[in-house]
């Protein structure tokens, strides 16, 4: 029966091959050795293209503009039909989180210490605003800004103060524990009780002492760097009262140790053991 069937379909293509080439490949005579039928014949699968199924527009995005053109007008890129698929942005997040853990890490790590600073400076300028620049420090507050003062200074942005273009300018003093410049053994009414001001000129490497009222002294001094943030101090003159200049004595020196430095803030430590925060 399958023989009869077969010679029948071969003459019938013969004599109406237009026909059958109209015929679709599932109505086609199977002529696999042993089977012939006109019956619904299994076709080899056929590739979908990407373009004849649905698209997800929010994973694809078209090819660069910058790609070449054919002859034809088409665009031509390597990926298929125009387009590549992209990757999901929380994955894309996650490859680049994974590729620089250090980075991550030293950000955070410059992020806290930033915030750790912030929170010393405040509390340093609230326990230094009450006490009259140090001059009404009790020995606990002494030994407590000291404290807060020598952590600040283990964190300093700017550890090569001399370097920083921070260090130069008009520095206000807000606290310090020399004696000599707060006047603690004078009277109340003798001792200085307006600003008192430091210039420094890091590039010309001087320094200036200013009193306003009621004295309006003034010191100057050449600084000799020593280490990236050491220098050592000569004192040249005097002016008392803002008129009197007297030439400072070749004993008049010392050294100033400038362990802290920023935008407003600076700490200073000095021969005798004294802090200075301006």
């Amino acid at each position: 029966m399958a023989s009869t069937s077969c010679t029948f379909a071969a003459r019938s293509l013969h004599q109406a091959l237009p026909s059958y080439r109209t015929l679709d490949r599932a109505q086609r005579c199977d002529f696999t050795p042993g089977i012939a039928t006109l019956s619904q014949a299994t076709a080899p699968p056929v590739r979908t293209s990407p373009l004849s199924a649905p698209i997800a527009f929010s994973q694809l995005r078209e090819a660069s503009s910058s790609d070449q053109i054919s002859s034809f007008g088409r665009q031509v890129n390597p990926k298929p039909f125009g387009f590549e698929r992209q990757k999901p942005r929380h994955a894309r997040q996650v490859v680049v989180a994974a590729a620089n853990p250090f980075a991550q890490l030293l950000t955070r790590i410059s992020g806290n210490t930033t915030e750790k600073r912030e929170e010393l400076k405040g509390e340093l300028l609230d326990l230094i605003s009450g006490l009259e620049r140090g001059a009404e420090a009790s020995a606990e507050e002494k030994a407590e800004v000291d404290k807060l003062a020598s952590r600040l200074e283990a964190i300093t942005p700017n550890p090569k103060s001399l370097s920083t273009p921070l260090i130069s300018g008009k520095w206000k003093l807000l606290y310090t524990t020399s004696e000599s410049i707060l006047g603690t053994k004078r009277p109340k009414l003798l001792r200085p009780n307006g600003p008192i001001f430091q210039y420094i000129d890091a590039e010309a490497l001087a320094a200036k002492n200013t009193e306003t009222w009621p004295f309006f002294n003034q010191v100057t001094a050449k600084l000799t760097p020593e280490s990236p943030s050491k220098v050592k101090v000569q004192f040249q003159y005097f002016k008392i009262f803002g008129l009197v200049s007297v030439k400072a004595p070749e004993s008049a020196r010392g050294f100033l140790d400038t362990t802290y430095v920023d935008d407003d803030l600076r700490i200073s430590r000095g021969d005798k053991g004294n802090l200075f925060i301006l």
